[in-house]
């Protein structure tokens, strides 16, 4: 029986957003609606905050701004807290809180959601989360990252992003004469979208049974993503979908749903891992919708498709070798549909399997 009332969050003001549609902040917002129904209490705590402020955003789900990490200290113990997850710490707080007296509070745990190329990095921020959550449980985003987690801490435990129920569906497989691949995903350098926009280029020259599509977003921020952006915006060979969807509502899952319900594969060249959560969601909802990507074997990339043939070596990925891929792809296509199905019972990752497995852990003592 649950007997668990209230979760906190932990987190800088401006690392997520119930309503936002980053991958942490649809990690949360699934994570939280799941267990409002369960009638837990979710505390969405952000710190660095000029005002403080206390929003329902959901029922029993409260987004609260509060000026300092102590600040969250003392509202977790005043309001009685059982157990809390640091979503993310900025270096000067994880001093801090390295130091902070946890025994006067709730359990902590950790949410590790990158995995540092850096050997060194990642090893202080391992022993880190060891020693300041030496009673709480490390909990990883990927399996490379849960498989160098648990070689230090026996409380590490592995967490597939969850997709939304609705969103697991089967589908069959398309008859259309004419196929579509597309890139989904953020104008972003890391996930390189300038090489499937180039690959598309090449599609339409050489190939006219392929129809191409971009379905993303610039980052305003970035001099890259603006260019390419720009780039797309005055062109007409590639079918450009400028997907602006700032704030989460029910559109934007129906959204996603029936752009990947129309595409028959996807391209997502990433050239590292390192600007998204290790296990990204879009690769998860896309073979949700029983769909799949071709990718470099980087990361955990290989966690994500049915078998090897859908990956290239980082070095390997160019406009023969991409193609060559979906050829071979589309030449095969009706035996992925079956490896689909058994690779989602083995990933096991729909928000209401995904927030029971986390629950469970959290009960234990």
């Amino acid at each position: 029986m649950n007997t668990l009332k209230k979760i906190a969050f932990i987190s800088l003001e401006g690392t997520y957003a119930f309503n936002k549609i980053g991958g942490i902040d649809s990690i949360i917002r699934r994570l939280t609606k799941e267990y409002s129904g369960m009638s837990i209490e979710c505390y969405l705590l952000s710190f660095n905050s000029i005002t403080e402020n206390t929003e329902e955003v959901f029922h029993n789900v409260f987004e609260i701004k509060l000026k300092s990490l102590n600040h969250c200290l003392a509202f977790i113990k005043n309001q009685e807290i059982k157990e809390s997850i640091i979503v993310y710490l900025p270096f000067k707080e994880r001093i801090k809180f390295l130091f902070t007296n946890k025994k006067v509070f709730s359990r902590f745990h950790i949410l590790i959601t990158v995995y540092n190329s850096c050997l060194i990095k990642r090893l202080i921020l391992f022993f880190e989360s060891i020693i300041s959550y030496r009673n709480g449980y490390k909990i990883c985003l990927s399996s490379r990252i849960y498989k160098w987690m648990r070689i230090f801490s026996s409380k590490s435990i592995l967490l597939i992003p969850p997709v939304d129920d609705t969103f697991f569906n089967e589908k069959k497989v398309s008859k259309r004469s004419i196929k579509k691949i597309a890139f989904m995903g953020r104008l972003d350098y890391g996930k390189g979208a300038d090489i499937a926009v180039d690959f598309f280029k090449y599609i339409n020259e050489h190939y006219k049974d392929l129809q191409c599509y971009v379905f993303g977003y610039p980052w305003a921020q970035d001099p890259f993503s603006r260019k390419l952006h720009s780039y797309l915006s005055n062109q007409k060979q590639i079918n450009y979908v400028e997907t602006k969807l700032l704030k989460y509502d029910k559109k934007v899952d129906d959204f996603l749903k029936v752009t990947i319900d129309k595409i028959d594969l996807f391209i997502l060249p990433y050239r590292f891992m390192h600007s998204t959560i290790d296990t990204p969601l879009v690769p998860l909802e896309i073979l949700a919708r029983g769909k799949n990507f071709i990718g470099p074997r980087i990361g955990v990339l290989k966690d994500l498709v049915p078998d090897n043939h859908l990956l290239l070596k980082q070095s390997n990925i160019g406009n023969i070798e991409l193609f060559k891929s979906v050829q071979y792809y589309f030449d095969n296509i009706n035996d992925y549909y079956s490896q689909n199905i058994k690779l989602i019972d083995k990933l096991n990752y729909k928000t209401s399997s995904v927030s029971i497995q986390l629950l469970k852990y959290l009960l234990e003592k």
